[in-house]
């Protein structure tokens, strides 16, 4: 409803209350002075009305406070609506008399005071959901001992005339209704809320009726005439209402009207989303495969170098010492042809050819001890045989073996594991990273330089026994194996390249630098599991591996 619209409204409210009192009054003070209607069902009906009308709108406003509809003081209208509506019903109920004009005194007293309750007050009553409940269980128990105790009740009517006490009673109420009124007006010019110009309306109709009831008595044409008042500030409530309901059904059906659209809307956005996202996979997924081929890539170029690099030190030797040997024997077989050969010459040709057999020997042997290691780099499932085995029975052959390569090296392996365990898996593999990892510590973790027997000082110094401590466990079908020394461990830099092809650290003792690199591709691609490497300067390394109980790869048959 437009502001102008409801303005004019309330000023032509204004004006016909101002006639209905008017007119009452003096007809009932010439035409109809002894008229009386008594009709106490007519009265009760108009009474019991009101009091639904107002304790339904209470609840309503209650409502719309807390989805922030309505009017700029719901909290305070709904308790001065409670506050009349539950005193107007006690007032419907009981019969005439003293308590009747009480209970009705009452309902316009404390109406007008509570309507005008948030002038004296900053904030208001705002979001107080509590305030609601006191005043509906304080005017039921005002009402409730009204109903009780009568005779406490002071004098209300005598003769069908209202006392003094009836009177000011509503005249205090209808000034407070007067005050709320302006109130509400004022707040619509802050907050352009046309909810508050309607209730500023619902506000003067009730201030007429309480002015309007002190100038009539029971029954008259006067009293019918504030009643009627009364009703026309319901009928302002009602109207409230049913503006409000079409606020919301506009909004429904504005929703309506546009959840189509806005489900058209975000159903093309998803389309959308969905697409870039599947071009983002797709992108992905080519970018993720090119990653992978230049690292493939990247891998064998540095493993091809690698290989190059240390087979190369051996062929060199190897070529260099065979043409040596082939230019001295040259010499030797001209000297033979012109018997010019003596028998020192002889001698050292002799010693010679032997010293350049040696050195060509030992490369060869080198070259050949390379190759074998970089066949260990390689790992072929279909050449490896899955079969179920006892792992305590595995490892301890495994330790044995590698322990009768290094009979200098004084170490110990402590070996804790169930004697009972058996697991269907690769022993082959399985003893290639034992040994391996055996070697390493003793190639790289303890300091076994210079050391030809068990009294060798060095150790004894350090106070500290070459220890390898082997754990193997079986958790959830995981099989876990803890490899653990007690040397002198890895430094960061180390760390982050000890799987890597060829890095050693004892480069200078012979050492390759493919003993983790081999560990690790036996794990990950020989067993399918998993390594995780721990380690701290001079307190040793820990390798934590771990791989399936229940070898996937496919096999003919299983035996122990």
């Amino acid at each position: 409803m437009d502001k102008s619209i409801t303005q004019l409204i309330i000023w032509l409210t204004i004006g016909l209350s101002l006639f209905i009192h008017i007119a009452a009054l003096i007809v009932s003070n010439t035409v109809l002075k002894s008229n009386i209607w008594s009709m106490p069902e007519a009265h009760a009906s108009i009474e019991m009305f009101g009091s639904s009308i107002a304790l339904f709108l209470a609840l309503l406003l209650i409502v719309f406070e807390k989805s922030k509809r309505g009017t700029s003081h719901n909290i305070e209208i709904a308790c001065a609506m409670i506050a009349m509506g539950t005193l107007d019903g006690f007032h419907a109920i009981v019969p005439v008399g003293q308590q009747f004009v009480w209970l009705h005194s009452l309902a316009t007293l404390f109406g007008g005071l509570l309507f005008a309750s948030f002038l004296f007050t900053k904030s208001g009553l705002s979001n107080n959901f509590i305030a609601p409940c006191i005043v509906f269980t304080a005017s039921i128990f005002v009402g409730v001992i009204s109903l009780a105790y009568p005779t406490f009740i002071p004098v209300m009517v005598r003769d069908g005339v209202f006392t003094q006490t009836a009177m000011w009673l509503n005249i205090i109420g209808g000034i407070g209704f007067f005050i709320a009124a302006f109130k509400l007006i004022q707040t619509n010019k802050q907050n352009d809320n046309i909810n508050d110009l309607l209730f500023s309306m619902n506000c003067l109709l009730f201030g007429a009726a309480a002015i309007m009831f002190e100038q009539s008595a029971l029954w008259d044409l006067a009293w019918w005439g504030w009643h009627l008042l009364r009703l026309m500030a319901y009928l302002v409530a009602v109207i409230f209402l049913v503006l409000e309901g079409l606020v919301i059904l506009k909004e429904i059906k504005h929703y309506q009207s546009n959840l189509e659209q806005t489900v058209q809307d975000r159903t093309q956005a998803l389309e959308s989303a969905n697409h870039n996202l599947n071009n983002a996979l797709s992108d992905l997924t080519a970018t993720q495969a090119q990653l992978i081929q230049k690292e493939k890539m990247a891998s064998l170029g540095e493993l091809v170098a690698g290989v190059a690099h240390e087979i190369n030190t051996p062929i060199g030797v190897g070529i260099t010492s065979s043409t040596f040997l082939e230019q001295n024997i040259q010499r030797i077989n001209r000297a033979y042809k012109d018997n010019t050969l003596s028998p020192e010459e002889l001698a050292y040709f002799i010693d010679t050819a032997e010293q350049t057999c040696a050195l060509l020997t030992s490369n060869l042997q080198r070259a050949a001890l390379l190759v074998s290691s970089f066949k260990l780099v390689v790992v072929e499932p279909s050449g490896v045989r899955i079969r179920k085995f006892k792992v305590k029975d595995c490892l301890e052959g495994i330790v044995f073996s590698v322990n009768d390569s290094f009979k200098h090296a004084r170490y110990r392996v402590i070996l804790n594991c169930d004697s009972e365990l058996t697991i269907i898996s690769q022993p082959e593999t399985l003893s290639k990273i034992i040994s391996n990892l055996i070697i390493n510590s003793v190639n790289h973790a303890f300091d076994f330089s210079g050391q030809t027997d068990v009294n060798d000082k060095r150790l004894e110094s350090q106070n500290k026994e070459a220890l390898i401590k082997i754990t193997l466990s079986c958790v959830d079908e995981q099989v876990h194996l803890i490899y653990e020394d007690n040397g002198k461990g890895l430094t960061d830099e180390q760390k982050d390249k000890i799987f890597d092809p060829f890095f050693t650290t004892s480069r200078n003792l012979g050492c390759v630098g493919l003993g983790a690199h081999i560990i690790y591709n036996q794990v990950i691609q020989g067993l399918k599991g998993s390594i995780e490497l721990k380690s701290t300067i001079n307190k040793g390394t820990r390798f934590d591996i771990k791989f399936s109980v229940h070898d996937n790869q496919t096999s003919s048959d299983y035996s122990i």
